[in-house]
């Protein structure tokens, strides 16, 4: 057992750091949130995600910029943790420039999601965070995690828990009226498809060692 620890470790350390642009993302979302001490309340005023905004003065840049936003430690911090080591994973399982797309066109796609339920609902909120880009990395595990199964070694019970954790964090997403749940899901099921196309059109092939 304590072997199996040490090298799953060392192949998560060695992913960490070979993870590039998942390293370049985690950079620029603490950057950016260090910068809110600099410059105040301008980055959150014209950079988050206000459906009015964008609607009604075709401010579609906010799409992309409130990707990068977080207003609390913990929201970054949170966030930062589960793409550092889920997204350093998926990076290595479809490659750099895949990795690229799939995040950023998650997240554009999640404040999509989010500004049109805003729109529908006639809710005021802002949106921000780098959550949807995260939501649609989880939903890469899930094409990962079918396409790969085969390569499990047998009684590996990781299919499950990926299902099971996603499961839950839709469920809190939904109930959780202190989270963007429209943003979630529209990254998960952006993340899912992107990534199938992805699979599919560059014959990815998952050898699932890195996961367990």
């Amino acid at each position: 057992m304590g072997d199996y620890t040490e090298v799953f470790w060392t192949r998560q350390k060695r992913l960490l750091l070979t993870s590039y642009v998942n390293l370049a993302f985690v950079i620029i979302n603490v950057l950016v949130y260090l910068a809110t001490y600099i410059f105040g309340d301008a980055i959150y005023e014209y950079g988050t995600n206000y459906y009015i905004r964008v609607v009604d003065m075709d401010e579609y840049y906010r799409l992309f910029t409130c990707m990068f936003i977080h207003f609390t430690a913990d929201h970054l911090f949170s966030n930062m943790l589960v793409l550092l080591f889920i997204g350093a994973n998926v990076e290595h399982d479809i490659g750099h420039i895949e990795y690229f797309i799939l995040y950023i066109a998650s997240g554009i796609i999640a404040s999509i999601v989010s500004t049109i339920s805003n729109l529908k609902t006639m809710h005021y909120d802002l949106s921000y965070g780098a959550s949807g880009a995260v939501y649609g990395i989880m939903g890469a595990i899930v094409v990962i995690a079918l396409f790969g199964r085969k390569k499990l070694a047998s009684g590996k019970n990781f299919l499950i828990r990926v299902f099971v954790v996603i499961a839950l964090n839709i469920y809190d997403s939904v109930i959780n009226t202190r989270v963007d749940g429209a943003a979630h899901i529209g990254g998960l099921v952006a993340g899912i498809i992107i990534t199938l196309f992805i699979t599919l059109i560059f014959m990815k092939e998952y050898t699932m060692e890195e996961w367990v």
